[in-house]
């Protein structure tokens, strides 16, 4: 996948029986910037991005899914901070990061 725009988004967010979704980039650091468009599902457990433009701010905007319970990144640039923002948001949340973020905690 080059890109996610948020209309793309929306229509993965709507599909009723999505549990699991992983975004993969073929190509290092593509456009993910329609992520917030997944903010309405209710049906989404597991989140995995890789090799997205994906940081902090882009991490916030999965606070609004209710039924997350697990993201995965991986080659992103979240920082340990926006980390730590988003699971004092949403604890319940297991968020694992690789490479790992020194100083921050595994969960």
């Amino acid at each position: 996948m080059a890109a996610l725009d948020e209309e793309g988004a929306k229509t993965l967010a709507r599909l009723p029986t999505l549990r699991h979704l992983t975004l993969d980039s073929n190509t290092k650091w593509a456009d993910i910037s329609g992520i917030s468009g997944l903010g309405k599902s209710n049906t989404i457990r597991s989140l995995a991005i890789s090799f997205f433009k994906f940081g902090d701010a882009e991490l916030q905007t999965l606070e609004s899914i209710g039924s997350l319970n697990q993201v995965h990144l991986n080659h992103t640039s979240v920082t340990a901070d926006g980390v730590r923002a988003f699971r004092a948001a949403r604890p319940n949340v297991h968020v694992h990061v690789h490479p790992p973020i020194p100083g921050l905690d595994t969960q």
